[in-house]
């Protein structure tokens, strides 16, 4: 193929994969914003949590959406040529279909590239992070969510009204109450205080200092008065968060390449079968290498005369990309319980891919072909 075709077509399909990232990152996102909006109003967590959560889940969503990208680009610019007669004068000058598929090739190694150091590299850093932002947030939503001069419901069953909190957490005159037992509601005032949470967010206790409590009786006695120097209050909450990793143990997914390695390395020294740190190296390998198959899978789908070839090349693009991840996650799953070795569950799915896309490649090659 011509260098002036060359470069025409490598920039039609870079331009719609740059297009499809932000479109179908922004899918994936939104996927994701009603539960980002809980935690920020509905469980006290402070924006700046939140959106420093969202932008290490960014990783994850652009190791999706590139492959889905790249699948809709290739679709997309061969559904144009094709609807503008453009493939079928190519044909008439001699330049077949084939020609095109090394540009093609070469954005999706681009694309490969640019997995390949997101799975080894990026994805890693962003899971510890998340991590790390899911105990913070689990340390600190209790604070968060209490407001000065404004009445705030711990559970259910507690409402704590704060006059002073500094940024600390150190409260200065408030009023708890605490109707967690229904037949002794009481009502606590304290000059000082402070909540802390443990790190699953499933307990906090209250320390208060220099108060009182007034306790209801539904019987014979209405109210008693108990006065303190201090006392600790312990409530059990249910985890409004993901449960966190064991702290002694790390993911393979957030393990750094070179990390990956000897960790793989020093669990197959010491006899063991490193099932976990297998899968994930060969599955950086296998997805980024998937780009490279895409473009022959995606053109005998855009090749084809249709009005709809943008509607339709997104619906089969996402179809495509889902059914991989979809074969993927079964053939790792088959891995872990034993059927299957490591590497023969993470690149079985690229072996179909390429066979499908040869079938179909091989398809419409002949029927261009026959029609020029």
């Amino acid at each position: 193929m011509g260098r002036t075709l060359y470069r025409y077509v490598l920039a039609e399909t870079a331009r719609a994969v740059v297009g499809g990232v932000l479109l179908a990152t922004f899918v994936l996102t939104i996927m994701q914003v009603m539960g980002l909006v809980d935690l920020v109003f509905a469980r006290g967590v402070p924006a700046s949590e939140v959106g420093r959560l969202f932008a290490f889940m960014l990783p994850s969503y652009l190791e999706l959406a590139l492959p889905m990208s790249l699948m809709l680009a290739v679709v997309v610019t061969c559904g144009r040529l094709s609807r503008d007669n453009e493939i079928l004068a190519l044909g008439a000058g001699g330049i077949g279909v084939r020609a095109m598929l090394p540009t093609f090739v070469t954005v999706g190694a681009g694309v490969a590239l640019l997995g390949f150091l997101l799975a080894a590299y990026t994805r890693p850093w962003a899971e510890r992070g998340i991590e790390e932002t899911l105990q913070h947030m689990a340390r600190t939503r209790f604070t968060a969510a209490l407001r000065p001069g404004v009445f705030s419901a711990l559970r259910d069953d507690m409402v704590i009204y704060v006059e002073e909190l500094d940024p600390e957490g150190n409260m200065t005159r408030l009023l708890l109450s605490d109707e967690r037992e229904a037949t002794r509601p009481q009502t606590i005032v304290a000059r000082h205080g402070r909540l802390v949470s443990d790190e699953t967010a499933t307990s906090a206790s209250l320390f208060l200092r220099e108060g009182t409590i007034l306790a209801h009786h539904y019987g014979p006695t209405s109210y008693d008065k108990t006065d303190f120097e201090a006392l600790e209050i312990h409530m059990t909450f249910d985890s409004v968060l993901p449960a966190t990793v064991d702290a002694d143990s790390t993911p393979a997914s957030q393990l750094a390449f070179s990390q990956l390695l000897a960790e793989r390395e020093r669990k197959l020294a010491a006899g063991g079968d490193a099932i976990e740190e297998s899968l994930e190296l060969h599955r950086k390998f296998a997805i980024a290498a998937a780009s490279l198959l895409l473009p022959m899978f995606g053109m005998p789908l855009g090749i084809v005369r249709s009005r709809s070839v943008y509607s339709r090349g997104m619906v089969v693009s996402v179809v495509a990309v889902l059914v991989y991840y979809f074969v993927v996650t079964a053939a790792m799953t088959a891995a872990r319980q034993g059927m299957v070795p490591a590497a023969a569950a993470l690149w079985l799915p690229n072996v179909l891919l390429a066979a499908a896309g040869a079938f179909a490649f091989a398809r419409v090659e002949s029927s261009n072909r026959s029609a020029a």
